[in-house]
């Protein structure tokens, strides 16, 4: 499969869950956060080297947590120096950390967590124009002229 094709992929299912249109049926569990965080580590650190074959022999629904897993193993213990390193990855990795982060963030307390935690909390501004280039860069103009607009409302 074409990495554009699959970075594509990715992107719209990311975007899919960002409306909520994920399994909106399961159960959800309480997790202890502890085990939480140490599976995360674990997922890290199983990830540090991500192979072509690797990524060839990954199922679509694990296949992001892998890509993230790898560029969190390139970041600092706190996540914090992405400033940093993000720059030094492909545009296509970068897209996938920049849809990924606000989904996340979105999805967890709205573009209010996106902005608190981004802006307040830390000095990460220069993720507006990441994040509206990723967007671009496949094909979501209305998510990207989403986040132009709110940025020009600070």
């Amino acid at each position: 499969m074409r990495l554009s094709k699959l970075l594509y992929i990715l992107m719209f299912s990311s975007i899919l869950k960002l409306f909520g249109c994920g399994d909106k049926g399961s159960d959800k569990k309480v997790i202890d956060s502890s085990s939480a965080v140490n599976e995360f580590r674990e997922n890290i650190e199983a990830h540090k080297i991500l192979t072509k074959q690797m990524l060839d022999t990954t199922g679509d629904e694990k296949l992001e947590g892998r890509i993230i897993a790898n560029i969190n193993s390139k970041l600092n213990h706190e996540l914090s120096n992405n400033k940093d390193v993000l720059p030094t990855l492909s545009k296509e990795r970068q897209t996938i950390y920049y849809v990924y982060e606000v989904e996340g963030e979105v999805n967890n307390g709205g573009f209010d967590q996106f902005y608190l935690n981004n802006f307040v909390n830390n000095d990460h501004s220069y993720m507006f124009d990441k994040t509206i280039e990723a967007f671009q860069s496949i094909g979501a103009t209305k998510f990207a002229n989403l986040v132009k607009k709110s940025k020009s409302s600070l």
